[in-house]
Formats: structure tokens, C-alpha cells, sequence
């Protein structure tokens, strides 16, 4: 079970605490925020690159680097679930959905479990 701490920037699993950039952190938080559905790329950039010119090829970093972190992988994914040509969605249990919709309704998403 992985828990993100958004103010620190940081992913754990109870025996490593894993620090991530900002604009990885940001993506990971949005993913988390809309509760396992599709996150579409533009709104994953709008998110973590707000009001600059970029490309996708951020965004394919990024989430390259949450996988690195999160010790997961693109053909067989338990966490960060690519949607071709639309965007990614975070792959959670129905538990841990409900518990990021009770922090999500209390304003406070600074720690979410993921897993």
C-alpha cells in the first residue's frame, strides 16, 4: 500500500519514502483527485504545466518517472494505467476510491492511499 503525501512531495510504502519532483507530485495528485477515471492528457498538463507551451513528451516523463517510483510498469500496470491517445487513469481499489472521495469533500488531499 503506497500513501502520497502532496505537501512533501512524496510517495511511501511504509519502508521507503520516495521524494518526487513537483510537476510528477502534480500529475499524481490530479490522477488521485478524479477517483480512478480517465484523466485526459490536456488536463494532466493544464494541471502541472499551467499557462505554458509544452509538449506531451513532459507529461510521457513525468509519469514515466511516478512508475519508476512507484516500482510499476506500462504492459502490466497496477497503478498508473495508460489510455491511448486519451490520457491515464490511477488503478485503485473501490476502498481507497471511497477514502479519496471522503478527503476530496473535506478539502484536504495532502495524504491519499494508493495501491
Amino acid at each position: 500500500m503506497w500513501t502520497f503525501d502532496e505537501t512533501r512531495h512524496a510517495v511511501t510504502d511504509g519502508t521507503r519514502d520516495l521524494r518526487l519532483e513537483p510537476k510528477p507530485a502534480t500529475v499524481l495528485a490530479k490522477l488521485i483527485a478524479i477517483e480512478g477515471r480517465v484523466v485526459r492528457k490536456e488536463d494532466l498538463l493544464d494541471a502541472a504545466w499551467p499557462g505554458q507551451f509544452v509538449t506531451e513528451e513532459v507529461l510521457t516523463n513525468a509519469i514515466f518517472q511516478l512508475r519508476k517510483a512507484l516500482d510499476d510498469d506500462a504492459r502490466e500496470p497496477r497503478y498508473i494505467e495508460t489510455i491511448p491517445k486519451r490520457g491515464y487513469r490511477l488503478l485503485a481499489e473501490r476502498q481507497v476510491l471511497a477514502h479519496l472521495r471522503r478527503l476530496a469533500r473535506s478539502g484536504t488531499i495532502d495524504e491519499a492511499e494508493i495501491g
